[in-house]
């Protein structure tokens, strides 16, 4: 599904700019989807490794270890996609010339692309978020968070955006969306994390766990 999500995107995406704008304006989006990518490669490592970590402690019905290894794996997100968008920000220009040294191309790249990345250290808490429900074999909510930001608000953003803004309008709805799907994502988040304390109350959290392990090796 998240396949077939990230084609349709491509075909509106595509067909929109080529509508609103020109063939440069496509070239652009290349780029800036292609430095996006580079700069949310080292998060997708941390789902990759804080995933098994999830599972294995929700399976042992240690929620304290679940909350703290999200709240550990939102961060080191938030922090990773933080240190992207500076230097994003900053250095835009130089990124840009790495793909291409077209004067024109980088005129219209740099101003884009800035707006684009707008809410990307918002991005952090969105996967990590989509990541606990996969993790926990919650396959629906995975489903819809992980495909929230293109299907649910990304595509219908640049079908109308562009209608009142022209071609920028475009380009705001990448971070319009990065901003809506994490704020959904958060709030089925809290849901969830109050639904596990509730059901897993009766099991010793991390710190309880710890000490009863300490207090049996004093007593051998």
């Amino acid at each position: 599904m998240r396949t077939v999500a990230g084609s349709l995107f491509s075909i509106v995406v595509n067909h929109s700019i080529a509508f609103y704008g020109a063939d440069i304006h496509i070239a652009v989006l290349g780029v800036a989807n292609r430095l996006i990518m580079f700069t949310m490669m080292p998060v997708m490592g941390i789902l990759q490794g804080l995933q098994p970590i999830l599972g294995y402690n929700y399976g042992a019905r240690n929620i304290g270890r679940v909350k703290a290894s999200l709240k550990l794996g939102i961060l080191v997100a938030t922090g990773i996609a933080l240190f992207g968008f500076t230097g994003l920000m900053l250095f835009t220009r130089t990124f840009v010339t790495i793909f291409n040294n077209d004067p024109e191309l980088i005129s219209e790249a740099v101003p884009i692309i800035r707006v684009m990345v707008m809410f990307i250290p918002l991005i952090g808490i969105q996967m990590v978020g989509s990541s606990l429900f996969q993790a926990i074999g919650r396959a629906v909510p995975a489903l819809f968070l992980s495909m929230s930001r293109q299907i649910l608000f990304l595509i219908p953003l640049i079908l109308i955006l562009p209608r009142s803004m022209g071609l920028i309008g475009i380009f705001y709805a990448f971070p319009l969306s990065d901003l809506l799907s994490t704020g959904v994502t958060v709030l089925w988040l809290r849901r969830e994390t109050k639904i596990l304390s509730e059901k897993f109350e009766d099991y010793p959290n991390t710190d309880e766990a710890d000490a009863c392990v300490d207090t049996t090796n004093s007593t051998s």
